[in-house]
């Protein structure tokens, strides 16, 4: 049979990914295994430790929030930052909603 030579090419990854949550969560442990499968970088970071020097190398900024504590001033503070740098953001979890009860208006 005629066969036909393959192309392919090995490349840099295509970003870095920081994982922000406060605890261990089933979806998140998938999350960053389709992360390690595409051969794309992650860390996860416990959003009391984050600042914006530190996610500065990060391409994205994933927010896990199981809704289990209120939002503290500082994380709403440190999202804020980030969205005004124009940091790729996404926001995963159960808990979102609710912690948009837990924010005053100029926050929400």
């Amino acid at each position: 049979p005629d066969t036909q030579p393959v192309t392919f090419g090995v490349t840099e990854a295509c970003g870095r990914a920081a994982i922000l949550r406060h605890a261990a969560d089933a979806d998140i442990d998938a999350l960053t295994h389709a992360l390690f499968e595409l051969g794309v970088p992650w860390a996860v970071v416990e959003p009391a430790q984050a600042t914006t020097n530190m996610l500065a190398p990060f391409d994205l900024v994933v927010w896990c929030d199981d809704g289990a504590a209120p939002m503290e001033e500082s994380e709403v503070r440190l999202l804020q930052e980030l969205a005004a740098s124009g940091k790729n953001l996404y926001f995963a979890g159960d808990g979102l909603l609710a912690q948009w009860n837990h924010l005053d208006a100029t926050r929400q």
